[in-house]
């Protein structure tokens, strides 16, 4: 994606702080504890939320966050993307993170008090044209059981469009869970027996998608004739009575250090790095800024697994980075 002549000359770019605040200096890059409004939902409207995430595996929340937040979030991605870095270092500035703030009191009521903030996080930048998709069919865990004896979430994703997505450009398209008979105990095995059970997922900005991370979806493929270009942001959370799925795990409403940011953004490119297609010299530049941070280690079964510029490996394979 970035045609680099000189892995140092942006290694030092993006280590300075300085050069991603001259970038975008209406935000910001600290340690503060911002407060941010959460959202509430009426108690008929959770007890909706609870039963379809039950049921179905995910749920939505039509218009919920600031459509002004949403614009300022839009123009950011925007313009790390314009600078030619990729979307996920969008992560690097508080606000990326602080969106997530909004989700607390429901996040808090589906995962329990104390609940984790787990280094899975990406932001999505999808233009319009066909050769353009978001990311192809998947399930976000497949190797780690994803819901209790009573069949509530562990682990919760959750996907924030931040301008509005739609059948032409890529919005989300989700198998029910209930529709699924692979859901929750053959999760290796991928498809869709029946094409009418999938349902799309369009939402206007500032929506709510959650899902968990055993639900089969994907993104969708823009057309030429989309209006606009889809961006959307997603930050996973886990249940704090379990093991870590993934390590290091993250403090609700706190954000990471600038070094900590740099390495996780890193470890999120070249874990899928499938999906984004790393340019070689893109993929040398993440080992690096991976290195500033604490290796990220996925404890499902089979594990841990680590990641590094060939892609996923587990400790029999390589020495972790």
């Amino acid at each position: 994606m970035l045609d680099l002549t000189s892995i140092k000359t942006y290694y030092d770019l993006a280590t300075s702080k300085d050069f991603w605040l001259e970038m975008n200096p209406d935000f910001s890059i600290s340690n503060r504890r911002k407060k941010v409004q959460a959202f509430t939902l009426e108690p008929q409207k959770l007890h909706l939320v609870e039963e379809q995430l039950k049921e179905e595996g995910y749920f939505k929340i039509d218009e919920i966050l600031p459509l002004d937040e949403m614009k300022r979030l839009a123009s950011l991605v925007t313009k790390v993307r314009n600078e030619n870095w990729p979307s996920a270092f969008a992560f690097v500035y508080d606000e990326s993170w602080e969106l997530f703030y909004h989700l607390n009191e429901l996040v808090s009521r589906l995962l329990g008090q104390g609940y984790h903030v787990l280094p899975a996080f990406y932001a999505f930048y999808v233009e319009p044209g066909a050769g353009n998709t978001g990311w192809c069919p998947h399930r976000d865990r497949t190797r780690q059981v994803t819901v209790d004896k009573q069949g509530k979430s562990i682990s919760l994703n959750a996907w924030i469009p931040i301008t509005d997505a739609d059948p032409l450009n890529g919005c989300m398209y989700i198998l029910p869970a209930h529709q699924d008979i692979n859901y929750p105990n053959n999760l290796t095995t991928m498809g869709v027996n029946n094409l009418q059970d999938v349902r799309a997922i369009p939402c206007k900005a500032g929506s709510v998608v959650m899902w968990n991370e055993a639900v089969y979806h994907w993104g969708g493929r823009s057309s030429k004739y989309a209006g606009h270009t889809r961006l959307a942001m997603a930050l996973a959370f886990q249940r704090s009575d379990q093991e870590p799925f993934e390590t290091p795990l993250l403090k609700a409403l706190s954000l990471p250090g600038f070094e900590a940011r740099l390495s996780l953004i890193a470890y999120q490119m070249l874990r899928y790095q499938a999906q984004g297609a790393l340019s070689p010299v893109l993929r040398e530049l993440c080992v690096q800024l991976a290195a500033l941070g604490e290796p990220l280690v996925v404890h499902d079964q089979g594990g841990p697994y680590f990641y590094d510029g060939m892609g996923e490996y587990t400790g029999s394979r390589r020495t972790a980075p």
